[in-house]
């Protein structure tokens, strides 16, 4: 089983940092009335994952990246571990920034490697309570 997918693509195994929040959607009746008195009627909650990747080389970080980056599918099927339900889920997400550095090149091997690979996952649907 792997830790995390993309359209099936899995993720290099070198994952180094995975932040995982849930953020609840309100609807337009919450917030403060004119007595200070606060309601919260929660609609949905979205997932929002935040991951960094170690030093791999570009040969197993390009897959995964073309498969979170193609512009013709902006929503895609993610595979990922999710704290709320203590599961592997599968989930319809969009990705954030991505960014990384090219941190070696090695002359014999002709390799290149990353290091820093980061990207956001963002849940499209989420749950409703």
């Amino acid at each position: 089983m792997s830790f995390l997918e993309a359209n099936g693509v899995e993720a290099p195994h070198k994952i180094t940092s995975y932040q995982w929040s849930l953020e609840d959607l309100s609807d337009d009746t919450s917030g403060e009335d004119l007595t200070g008195y606060t309601t919260k009627n929660i609609i949905r909650q979205k997932r929002h994952l935040d991951i960094a990747i170690g030093r791999a080389p570009v040969t197993e970080t390009a897959p995964f990246i073309t498969a979170i980056s193609d512009p013709a599918v902006p929503v895609f099927v993610a595979k990922f571990w999710d704290l709320k339900t203590g599961t592997q889920i599968t989930r319809n997400v969009y990705v954030g920034k991505r960014s990384a550095a090219i941190i070696k090149y090695d002359d014999e091997t002709e390799t290149a490697y990353t290091s820093g690979l980061t990207f956001s996952f963002i849940e499209t649907e989420g749950d409703t309570p």
